[in-house]
């Protein structure tokens, strides 16, 4: 049977604060459907001694600029509950200071960001499964800032892929959200101009920064 595409739902939530050039603060992510299939699939077919390694650099995403402690582990056995897993991190190289500003990047997942397709491929591309990944995270603004830019929200839907996201001013904290959904795990070659443009303007939203200023 199909599957829609939230059974398959990645749920983040992060909370996090300036810290230097970087960015320290807590995470709690949590797999369901296929993404928790293949995560524990992976995860059990690594040999003992490297499952803690495996592990860090999977939540990472095999990101250099980030550092993670404290990473709790479920029970990666439990085929009844969600796979949660929560861990604190520190991502360095994410702020930039300049007189009174600061500037500061939010999101260094971006997922499917590098995922345009050449005009020589001559084949499809397939998805692993259908996708449906929602982000929500808090950033504390430090004492004797102010948020003095916030990126325009982006909202493109379509009926086989969409992508939300927005920054919300809270005063002492601003609010990052993201939904990602993935409905048909398939591009077809035909589709690969309407998908790279997709991806053009997902990067567009990536790539503002948020400003702080004293």
């Amino acid at each position: 049977p199909g599957f829609p595409a939230d059974r398959n739902k990645e749920k983040q939530s992060i909370k996090m604060n300036i810290d230097g050039d970087g960015i320290k603060g807590n995470s709690m992510v949590e797999y369901n459907g296929e993404a928790k299939i293949m995560t524990q699939m992976a995860y059990s077919s690594t040999r003992n001694e490297d499952k803690s390694d495996a592990l860090t650099s999977f939540l990472r995403n095999d990101n250099k600029n980030i550092e993670l402690s404290n990473v709790k582990t479920p029970d990666f056995n439990d085929r009844q509950k969600p796979l949660q897993i929560s861990y604190d991190f520190k991502a360095n190289n994410q702020v930039t200071k300049s007189g009174d500003e600061i500037y500061v990047v939010m999101d260094w997942n971006k997922e499917f960001s590098d995922l345009e397709f050449d005009s020589d491929r001559k084949n499809d591309y397939e998805f692993d499964h259908k996708y449906f990944l929602t982000t929500q995270a808090e950033l504390a603004v430090p004492e004797g800032y102010t948020v003095d830019y916030l990126p325009s929200s982006l909202k493109k839907v379509s009926p086989d892929y969409s992508f939300e996201g927005s920054y919300i001013n809270k005063g002492k904290t601003i609010l990052y959200s993201k939904t990602i959904i993935i409905n048909k795990p398939i591009v077809r070659k035909s589709e690969f101009d309407d998908w790279n443009n997709f991806v053009k303007e997902i990067n567009k939203f990536y790539n503002d920064q948020v400003v702080l200023k004293k």
